[in-house]
């Protein structure tokens, strides 16, 4: 583990960090070497900084340093690029209607029920033409 790029993060009001990359068992940067002494686990919210973007000597901006879950005695840190936050459209759910279940009748429970509703029917119409009717007042 040894070698990779040097350069300088840029920290904020121009604190800099130097650090240098170095590989780990798995493919790309793994870490980072700050001042050439703390070993510093590098995860940029699950992607690790690109050693392209922070050439040699370059400047890459980090703007929030934290403490990783992994932290032991304060030396290891979480570093990451603060993402602008996207606003989500909240989506309005529609509520499903409940398919009522029809019992199955007899064929002469039907037979009344089509007699009943035919009733109900002729007697709501007799009641709305007979109050949507109105008297007209002539005036004189």
């Amino acid at each position: 583990m040894g070698g990779g790029v040097r350069g300088h993060l840029l920290l904020g009001h121009h604190r800099r960090l130097h650090f240098s990359w170095g590989r780990g068992r798995e493919e790309g940067p793994q870490w980072v070497y700050f001042c050439g002494a703390v070993v510093i686990p590098v995860l940029t919210y699950q992607v690790p900084l690109c050693p392209q973007s922070l050439q040699l000597g370059g400047v890459g901006e980090v703007n929030d340093i934290q403490h990783s879950s992994r932290c032991q005695h304060g030396k290891h840190l979480y570093i990451g690029r603060k993402k602008k936050k996207k606003k989500k459209k909240k989506k309005k759910k529609k509520k499903k209607k409940k398919k009522k279940k029809k019992k199955k009748k007899k064929k002469e429970d039907e037979k009344e029920d089509k007699q009943e509703t035919h009733f109900k029917s002729l007697l709501i119409n007799r009641i709305t033409k007979t109050t949507t009717k109105t008297k007209h007042s002539k005036h004189t």
